[in-house]
This record gives structure tokens, sequence and C-alpha cells, in this order.
């Protein structure tokens, strides 16, 4: 990811390691099981929040274009959450030019809260390497 234009505000990005979120084995069995709709250009597709396999781990959450399949499901979710909440989180500040590169499939990340007024206009280019 690199900063084409960080706006005002100050808006920092959240970065935090997915795979050691503080949770325990039954946990993650409840969140790997529960099945949600992803909204993506037009189009829904089912997924899971998390798939772990060996010593992989790939999440998908992003509430924005997310929504469980079924009600039930929704708890998953707030568990989910709770434990972001919990983790560690790396905070960056950006500056135009500014690049970082991270596993997109295991970080989870978000907008911060900006410490100044806020246009809402922030620039960010996602950047894909295979």
């Amino acid at each position: 990811m690199r900063c084409i234009d960080p706006g005002q505000g100050n808006r920092p990005t959240l970065l935090a390691d997915g795979a050691p979120l503080p949770l325990t084995a039954r946990q993650w069995r409840e969140i790997e099981r529960a099945v949600w709709w992803v909204r993506s250009r037009g189009r829904s597709f089912p997924a899971s929040i998390v798939k772990r396999t060996g010593e992989e781990t790939v999440l998908r959450y992003d509430r924005g274009c997310m929504a469980p399949a079924n009600p039930a499901f929704a708890a998953a979710g707030d568990l989910f959450e709770a434990a972001i909440e919990a983790s560690d989180h790396v905070r960056l500040s950006w500056q135009a030019g500014d690049a970082v590169v991270f596993d997109n499939w295991r970080m989870l990340h978000a907008r911060g809260t900006a410490s100044g007024p806020d246009t809402g206009v922030r620039r960010l280019q996602r950047i894909l390497v295979r």
C-alpha cells in the first residue's frame, strides 16, 4: 500500500496480525464455521472470516461489504471483533510517498480516528505483488 495523499486530519491506518489473535481453539472453530455473504463489484458470494490450514491463516473480514449468511453467525463476527480490539496494533501515520508491504490475507487493516479536522479525502494505492 502506498500513500498518494494523506488528506487532512492525520488519519492513520491501523494494522494487526490476525494469526495470533487472542482466541481459544473453540472460538477459532466457531469463527471458521460461520458463513458470511461478501458483496463485491455487484456480485455476492459466500465466504468464511478465517480459513486455517496447518501453519497458514487466511483472513477476510470487512463489515462494510460482509454480512452473516444466517443471524446465528453474527456472534462469530462479534467474537472476532472483540479479539481484534484486544490484540496489538501498529499505527501508521501517512506522508505522501510512504509505502508499506504486508500480507493482505493475514494482516487486518482499518482507518484509525483522525486527530484533527478531516475532510474524508485520503488516497492510498493498493499494489499487488505476486
